[in-house]
């Protein structure tokens, strides 16, 4: 393979993530929303206005799933659309922009 297919695979692997992120809040599927994430999450709303998060905090990714869950159970339907991710791939890591 190519490093042009290679980081064309890897760039859709990123994008794909991110639209499973939406798909399984979405439809309340919590495996799959869970799928995406590692062992340990770094959650930060620092930024969210409103929010009276100052710091980052360091969560397990079952641990950040059992907070979610409630926000959404009670919901009849939620849609999160993802557009134009911008992944970058260096190396084994990936930062990606929406």
């Amino acid at each position: 393979m190519t490093h042009d297919a290679s980081l064309a695979e890897d760039k859709l692997a990123v994008a794909e993530t991110i639209y499973h992120y939406a798909l399984g809040i979405d439809t309340k599927d919590f495996d799959l929303y869970r799928s995406i994430f590692a062992d340990e999450v770094e959650i930060d709303f620092s930024s969210y206005e409103g929010s009276s998060v100052v710091e980052p905090s360091l969560l397990a990714g079952d641990q950040w799933v059992r907070r979610v869950q409630p926000l959404f159970v009670g919901l009849a339907a939620t849609q999160h659309t993802m557009t134009n991710p911008l992944a970058v791939i260096d190396g084994d890591s990936a930062t990606c922009r929406m």
